[in-house]
């Protein structure tokens, strides 16, 4: 499975977005992350409760341990002057951005 469609599949499981946290109201939502682990396990109640949800999502997705460049390209955003690992500007655009889980998964998907 790719993190795009993990990602598609998990926002099934947390239709809501949060921000700022993996998970939220009581695991009704989750940002991009916590759907493509939602997605990833096929499962809600173990994505919830997995203890190391940032070392699970980057191990079974290498493309988030590449480095890149915040594609926002905003000039207050420090996340466009230097690389970072993908997985950390998936978090950026997630909490700081605002962009749709869905179109993080698009531009991972893209690189």
């Amino acid at each position: 499975m790719d993190y795009k469609t993990a990602v598609l599949e998990g926002c099934k499981l947390f239709p809501m977005q949060t921000f700022g946290a993996w998970f939220g109201n009581h695991a009704e939502r989750a940002c991009v992350n916590g759907a493509a682990l939602g997605g990833l396990l096929n499962d809600k109640t173990a994505a919830w409760v997995t203890r190391n949800p940032y070392g699970t999502i980057r191990d079974a997705f290498p493309v988030l341990s590449t480095l890149t460049l915040c594609p926002a390209l905003s000039a207050a955003c420090g996340f466009s002057k230097r690389h970072h690992l993908v997985l950390d500007i998936t978090v950026h655009l997630n909490d700081h951005h605002y962009w749709s889980r869905e179109k993080i998964a698009d531009w991972v998907d893209e690189l």
